[in-house]
């Protein structure tokens, strides 16, 4: 039971971060107009868009449902309560959790009926279709990406701490989203010029390469600062980081931290140097598409270690 909660914690942060990396896509792609330029290079380039979106939140909702009913499970110590509608509307009406989940699973419901529903010209707000400014969609995901914070160790907190710790936590959690959510449309953006380059240096990629690049820099400025506030909260010493059971999985947490950096730092420093100098740009192309796959590789690994983290107590 505590394995399957941790999975299906996994599945929704990646999902809602995922939602939120897409929605924000448009915002460094040059709204609806470089959106354009990138589909008058590779017709209906961002037609993949809707499709993705609708499957991310349609797991977003069935990982919520499916991470409430698992909690019904263990908090309750009998996993056959799992499914026991009783047990579950308790949850749901005499916990703390219970009385988030309420929320969250109202705006996973709501944002993934504007996703499918939507007719395609009332999509633009949302960021699909014409690819408008995201508007009611991306913030609907942020608050989807809030309201985990809630649901986490920040919330043992009381007080000031819990304000400052429940803050700290939404930022750390969309800053997140913001990089590695970004990493899908970024990923397909590279395969399309990769299949299809055009003649000369591709400008419109470098461009949203370099915004992008601006963005992921920010998040990870970011996700220092908000990270060495929770490690403060946390973990509380060195001797806490290496002697606990939270600790130690926080340092494969960092470990994959500084993979990223890594990958990001190869992208920004050496291989968009060298897309803007290149007159056939496919192997640069090539290596810039296999590096961010292996980034949201790293990504989807981290992710997977900060769900562990949320099932231990903290070091500190």
């Amino acid at each position: 039971m505590h394995d399957a909660l941790i999975m299906a914690g996994w599945l929704h942060l990646v999902a809602v971060m995922t939602l939120f990396g897409s929605l924000l896509f448009p915002l460094y792609a040059g709204g609806s107009a470089g959106l354009r330029t990138l589909n008058r290079t590779w017709p209906g380039f961002t037609a993949w868009q809707h499709p993705i979106l609708v499957g991310a939140s349609g797991l977003a909702l069935v990982s919520a449902l499916v991470w409430l009913v698992l909690e019904a499970g263990e908090m309750s110590d009998r996993p056959a309560d799992a499914l026991n509608p009783d047990v579950i509307m308790a949850i749901l009406t005499h916990t703390r959790f219970g009385a988030i989940w309420q929320y969250h699973l109202a705006l996973s419901a709501a944002l993934m009926a504007a996703v499918v529903l939507l007719p395609p010209k009332r999509r633009r707000g949302l960021g699909v279709g014409d690819w408008g400014f995201a508007g009611p969609g991306l913030l609907l995901a942020a608050l989807l990406l809030a309201s985990l914070a809630w649901v986490g160790h920040a919330q043992m907190a009381t007080g000031t701490e819990a304000t400052v710790r429940l803050a700290n936590q939404t930022v750390h959690l969309i800053a997140a989203a913001a990089w590695l959510g970004g990493l899908a449309p970024l990923a397909w953006m590279l395969k399309q010029a990769r299949s299809h380059p055009t003649a000369g240096p591709p400008g419109p990629v470098f461009r949203v390469l370099r915004r992008f690049s601006a963005m992921a820099l920010t998040a990870v400025v970011l996700l220092v600062l908000s990270g060495l506030v929770n490690g403060w909260f946390l973990v509380g010493s060195v001797d806490a980081l290496v002697s606990t059971a939270y600790g130690q999985v926080l340092m494969v947490k960092l470990v994959l931290f500084f993979g990223l950096l890594a990958i990001a730092a190869i992208n920004r420093l050496i291989l968009m140097p060298r897309l803007i100098a290149a007159t056939e740009p496919r192997s640069t192309l090539t290596a810039l598409h296999r590096a961010v796959v292996a980034e949201q590789g790293l990504g989807l690994a981290a992710l997977g270690v900060a769900c562990v983290l949320g099932s231990l107590a903290p070091a500190g």
